[in-house]
């Protein structure tokens, strides 16, 4: 929750071997999340920024970085959507005012999100 109250943006965060949470607009909307971001991170040890071919966040930019614990050993994994976007400008700004010239990726994001919590109320 810490890291979705600084930056306002979706999270997930899972351990080397249990699946994790999704939080969305400040509640967890899955607690058994995984990706295939998460996944590499979970693989190689190394934080990854992409634009997933596959998964949930298809198309969107998503950065991810592992979470080691007080020996160095890896214990996890926490990734943000649309977050290398924003640590590349090094400053903050609203999401919605980058995008304006690409409405593609924001629509994909907002699909994403309606999916999700279609999805939980689905399944409730």
């Amino acid at each position: 929750m810490t890291v979705h109250h600084l930056t306002g943006l979706p999270v997930a965060v899972r351990s080397l071997t249990k699946k994790g949470v999704h939080v969305i607009n400040g509640k967890v909307v899955d607690y058994e999340f995984t990706g295939p971001v998460l996944e590499e991170v979970l693989s190689s040890g190394r934080a990854v920024k992409t634009v997933p071919t596959s998964g949930l966040y298809e198309g969107v930019p998503v950065s991810a970085v592992p979470i080691f614990d007080y020996t160095g050993e890896l214990v996890g994994v926490v990734g943000v959507v649309a977050y290398m976007t924003i640590a590349e400008l090094g400053e903050e700004i609203n999401l919605l005012d980058l995008f304006k010239g690409h409405p593609d990726i924001v629509d994909r994001v907002r699909e994403c999100i309606k999916k999700i919590l279609n999805d939980r109320a689905s399944s409730l």
